[in-house]
């Protein structure tokens, strides 16, 4: 087909490539003071732009580093491929996210990975003030799970420190349509909606799906939400130099607090239902502050550990699932990022485990096929990070039992 410019003698593709010299056409008649104030000064947002490459390379030098645990060529290369999902998740988010007029936005998706994604489950992140009140409208679509959580902070970008308020789905009240509503400000009632403190920053809704499938890879489930601020500013002016460079450095902030920010590996400060010992996981308890704050679920209970497998060895995990909401198990790589699950099994929810008479389980994990049908592919990995999910468990919770073997051996395991 002939696009119109085309047929004037000007491609569209070179009017594309070109707009950026109409912009500039456009800024010569500017005032000559404006140009002069910006020559004197320096643009803001320029600074900032540099500040933000300056800081990605800080991170791909201090972050994937030695003294970091970070050598081997596929440790570096990942974490290449992590810092480039953080930049995509911070200008999603933070760049275009504005806490006067929030939006919810998926913080993961099958190729765009951080902080611990999950298969089986639908997040999504809407930046706001402490001091504004909002309505949250959804509707409930087949979740097993769901629940808003508000998290404080600095309020630029950097980590969530903690929960101000929290709602799941058996605080929720649900029309016939499975429609719902749900206020968010300082003064609501925190017995009816999500009451905010002054650091509130952000909420996350979590919806999680047991189906034979992952929920991430089905195109047509897509959890309903809008939020919507209940006393907005005027509409904003076009972006500006002032603008850009606050928003540059809230995905800076982001960054940083997600890398080098955070604390060097160390064994002795691991949460209790983290595994210091490889190919063991340690016992289950319920998510904590006190694990390091971010953007955890207080419903949640984790039990993880890493595997560390040599090519003809193979890991079987064995145990009961407890009582709860939901349930899964997933591989993950050092950086907190699942495996492709698109191409391979990496994770696996109560519906699609295969369970004894009994109801106890037996999962393998190993670098190819054992032809068992609870089997966790590793992608070929030597190692990675195995992690549990228990959602409002009931009772106490049975520590999955685990033992390497060789994979020739599995059948009689």
């Amino acid at each position: 087909m002939t696009d119109s410019n085309e047929a004037e003698g000007w491609p569209r593709r070179d009017f594309l490539r070109g707009a950026g010299a109409l912009g500039a056409l456009a800024a010569a008649g500017a005032p000559a003071f404006a140009a002069q104030a910006a020559q004197a000064a320096g643009p803001a947002s320029r600074a900032a732009y540099e500040r933000l490459v300056q800081s990605l390379a800080q991170i791909g030098a201090q972050w994937l580093s030695p003294e970091r645990g970070v050598s081997r060529a596929q440790d570096i290369a990942e974490g290449y491929r992590a810092l480039l999902h953080f930049l995509d998740v911070g200008i999603r988010l933070y760049f275009e996210g504005d806490p006067n007029r929030p939006e919810f936005k998926p913080i993961v998706t099958p190729t765009i990975k951080m902080q611990g994604d999950n298969p089986d489950a639908f997040y999504f992140y809407t930046r706001i003030r402490g001091d504004r009140n909002y309505r949250i409208r959804g509707r409930q679509i087949g979740e097993v799970y769901l629940s808003f959580t508000v998290h404080r902070g600095d309020g630029q970008g950097g980590w969530a420190e903690g929960v101000d308020a929290e709602k799941n789905f058996r605080h929720l009240k649900f029309k016939p349509d499975g429609s719902y509503e749900l206020l968010v400000g300082p003064d609501v009632d925190p017995e009816q909606g999500l009451r905010t403190g002054p650091r509130s920053q952000e909420i996350v809704s979590r919806h999680y799906f047991e189906l034979a499938h992952s929920a991430q890879l089905d195109p047509a489930l897509r959890p309903h939400l809008t939020i919507e601020a209940l006393d907005p500013d005027p509409l904003p002016g076009a972006p500006d130099d002032t603008n850009i460079a606050q928003r540059l450095e809230t995905v800076r902030h982001f960054l940083i607090a997600n890398t080098i920010a955070q604390p060097r590996p160390d064994p002795a400060r691991l949460p209790a239902w983290f595994s210091a010992v490889p190919n063991r996981l340690g016992a289950p308890a319920r998510w904590s502050e006190k694990d390091g704050g971010g953007l955890g679920a207080v419903d949640n209970a984790y039990s993880a550990g890493r595997f560390v497998l040599e090519p003809e060895q193979a890991l079987v995990i064995e145990g009961r699932l407890p009582q709860c909401v939901f349930a899964n198990v997933v591989l993950w790589n050092r950086y907190l990022q699942s495996l492709d699950y698109r191409y391979r099994p990496i994770s696996l929810n109560r519906r699609q485990m295969q369970l004894a008479s009994d109801g106890s389980y037996r999962i393998i994990v190993a670098h190819r096929d054992p032809g068992h049908p609870n089997w966790l592919s590793t992608e070929g990995r030597a190692d990675g990070t195995l992690y549990w999910r228990f959602l409002l468990p009931e009772g106490d919770i049975e520590t999955p039992r685990t033992q390497v073997v060789p994979f020739a051996d599995i059948s009689r395991a």
